[in-house]
């Protein structure tokens, strides 16, 4: 049965490819790679004659021409800033209530993943150990010394659990919503 293809021959644009750097060791090369390719393989642009981080200065000089007919203004970080990009500079900036709420979220996302964190060693030590990391944290906040014991035998054994119960004892707000999903097991205990 014969058979075609809507499809150019990719095979056919090889060589062409083929002069093309595609190991790019600059960042604006590595943006700009998969486009250089498909404009060769599509035909459009004879780039194998010119160098990748040529093609690559040139395209993010016609993208940014483009954003300047369109009115559009790119906030720039430190690291753009130093690469030669205009735009606004994020440090000049300063919506104070704004950085109060990024500031909230990414507290609120932390509380969250320590929540989750803690959540998992708990059941993880319950199962192996047999002891319960919450109301042993409770009793190390009480200044039992024999949790103490226990707790720094725990923090030895498993990884980063220091981190996850300095955490939580830093936090109130973490620690107040573990105690909320911990309320039953405390009254249990008691």
């Amino acid at each position: 049965m014969v058979t075609f293809s809507v499809n150019k021959d990719v095979y056919a644009v090889m060589p062409k490819v083929a002069q093309l750097n595609l190991n790019p060791t600059k960042q604006i090369e590595q943006e700009w790679l998969s486009e250089a390719y498909i404009k060769i393989v599509e035909g459009k642009k004879d780039i194998g004659t010119v160098e990748l981080s040529a093609y690559a200065e040139m395209c993010e000089r016609v993208s940014a021409l483009e954003r300047a007919k369109k009115c559009e203004v790119a906030l720039l970080d430190s690291t753009e800033t130093i690469m030669g990009y205009e735009g606004i500079h994020t440090d000049l900036i300063t919506d104070n209530k704004a950085e109060d709420e990024f500031g909230a979220v990414e507290a609120t996302a932390d509380i969250q993943y320590y929540i989750k964190n803690f959540m998992d060693m708990c059941e993880y030590i319950d199962l192996e150990v047999g002891k319960n990391l919450w109301i042993l944290l409770n009793h190390c906040i009480q200044n039992d010394k024999k949790a103490h014991l226990k707790m720094r035998a725990l923090i030895q054994e498993f990884e980063h659990l220091d981190e996850i119960i300095s955490f939580v004892i830093n936090n109130p707000c973490c620690f107040t919503a573990l105690a909320k999903i911990f309320q039953f097991t405390i009254e249990m205990a008691s």
